[in-house]
Formats: C-alpha cells, structure tokens, sequence
C-alpha cells in the first residue's frame, strides 16, 4: 500500500445504476414481456464477485489478538480528515424489449470530514466534496460535466455512533436534492453501508451481524425499500505502516422490491445485490482506515409507459475504494 491510508466505503451497487438506468431514458420496441415480477431474486441470478485480493496479500501478517478487542468509533470535535475516492462500475443493460447495452462509469473525488460536535453519544460530522472528476464509456450527452458541477462544493452532514452506525438520513437536504438523483445515489453508496461494529470484545473468528431497512434514492425523488443483512467476522490483527489494525471481513446480502416512479421511469422492481470486502480498522484512531470491497447486483424493472411494459434487466459490477490522509 506504498505508505498509503486509506478507507473503502462499504456499498451496494444498487442505487448509481438506477440513476443511470433514468437518466438514459432507454426505450425499447415491441417483445415478450412479464405480467409481474418475481417475489424475489435467486443468488445464482447475480454477477460473479472478483476475489477479494486484499485479504490475500495480508494472510500471512495476520495475528490472533492478545486479548479480545472492543472495536468503537471514537473521535474529538475538531478532528478532521480527508477521503480521496475512487469508484469504478459496469452497469449492463437487457431485456426481451431492449437492446443490450453497457456502460461504465469512473469517478473520483475528496471528501473532507470535520467533527462538530457529540451529542447524546453521538458525533456530529460535516462533509463536503470536492475535485471531482467523471467519465461515462460510452459519453452520455454531456453527463459528465453535469455530474461535475453538481458534486463539487457539495456539503453534507451525518451523525455517527460509537458502534459506527449513522443516524439520521446524510442524502438529505436542500443542496443534496438540488444536485439531483445521481449525485443522491452517490451520497448513499458511500453512507449506507458504514461498518458496524460488535457490541462487546472480539477475537479472532468471532461474528456480529446487522440487518436493516432502508429506502434507496431512485432518481427524481423515487425510493425502493430495500434490507440490507451485513455479517462480519474478525479476521485478526496486524502491524501496518506504524498502525495496529485489526482486519474485519465483511459479507452483504442487499434485496430490495417496490414501486419505481421517477421522471423517465415507473413500474416496479425487483433486485438482489452481494458484496464482500476486507476492512483494516485503525484500532488508534478508532475508525477504518483502509478496505476493499466489491459488489454485483442483479436487477428487473418492469415499466409501464404509456399504456405499454417493458422489462429491463441490469447487471452491475463495482469497486470502491478511497485514501484517508490526514
């Protein structure tokens, strides 16, 4: 990691296809399409993972802990630090009405975290992104420069408790909403998905889970509810650049059902999402300081326009990953 920090959110590739699904517009012709949707999605319809290399390259530094850990969140109001983020993403598009068709999508960005305050055990955090740069394979009519403006300057704020959940809803807000559903969907993706951590002392093999229920920005102020059921394992402890980390393994199931209404799209849909990811949490600071994780989701929509149904079918793929510096 060449003397390098840095964090990986912990995300479902769920809500950035969505946005990109709506702001394509795609429009099919004639073709068999289904008269509802299944209740659920198999596994077996999802994408496959790439191996997580991550957890691979650290094996041999791995070591039980001396004594069980009690992993908190814990910083000071003051405390600051920056996140330089890199996302990478396939969404692939089908369907018997719809051509297939694929689009890859690129971005970076910093975001710049600043602790305001701690309330009730709580810690109040400010965030706001900046430098940002997009790029769509094949170019979406000037979406990237759109995508650009948007994100830049664009401020948040979250709460975060000391078992590392967030309270409140951070994609919220006059500025989130005015940069639109893509930016929204961002926000999520690197939101949602916190780590959380156990709620007594750990050691290595030991598990916790968490499951919970959300609703995920569709685009133009649509949401799908969806449950998010994340187990994690303690993988051990290890000596990295001067930090003493302990490596958490962490595997995600995300299913998801219901009404889809936005300004290009409305119907219904269903989807299935897994992930699996290595996280390094610096056992100093009290919060991650680098992971890698990946994510493949499996999606139908089925959409009434204008009198007429279409099924769309999207495949995604997605790596995130970022550097924490101080």
């Amino acid at each position: 990691m060449q003397n390098r920090s840095a964090l990986l959110s912990l995300i479902s590739a769920t809500l950035l296809g969505f946005a990109l699904l709506a702001a394509a517009g795609c429009r099919g012709g004639g073709g068999a399409v289904p008269e509802s949707l299944p209740a659920t999605l198999p596994e077996s319809a999802l994408p496959p993972l790439p191996p997580l290399e991550l957890e691979e390259r650290l094996a041999s530094l791995l070591r039980p802990p001396a004594d069980p850990l009690s992993l908190r969140w814990s910083a000071q109001p003051g405390d600051s630090w920056q996140e330089q983020i890199s996302l990478q993403q396939t969404v692939q598009h089908s369907g018997p009405d719809l051509p297939q068709s694929s689009t890859e999508v690129e971005q970076s960005f910093t975001v710049s975290h600043r602790v305001t305050g701690q309330n009730d055990g709580a810690f109040s955090v400010a965030a706001e992104l900046s430098s940002p740069e997009v790029r769509f394979a094949p170019a979406m009519a000037g979406m990237e420069s759109r995508l650009i403006e948007k994100l830049d300057g664009l401020g948040y704020s979250y709460e975060v408790e000391s078992d590392g959940s967030k309270r409140g809803a951070p994609v919220s807000g006059d500025a989130v909403e005015a940069a639109g559903g893509l930016a929204r969907a961002l926000l999520a993706n690197l939101e949602m998905n916190s780590l959380a951590l156990p709620g007594e002392p750990v050691t290595v093999g030991d598990r916790w889970q968490r499951t919970r229920e959300v609703a995920l920005p569709a685009g133009a102020g649509a949401e799908v509810p969806a449950t998010i059921d994340s187990e994690y394992v303690l993988a051990g402890v290890l000596l990295l650049d001067e930090r003493r980390l302990a490596a958490i393994r962490v595997e995600t199931i995300t299913t998801m059902r219901g009404p889809l209404a936005t300004a290009h799209l409305k119907g219904e849909v269903v989807g299935r999402s897994r992930g699996h990811g290595l996280v390094l949490f610096d056992l100093t600071l009290g919060r991650p300081w680098y992971s890698e994780h990946f994510a493949a989701t499996h999606q139908q929509v089925l959409v009434s326009d204008a009198g007429e149904r279409r099924l769309l079918i999207q495949d995604h793929t997605l790596r995130l990953s970022s550097e924490e510096t101080q």
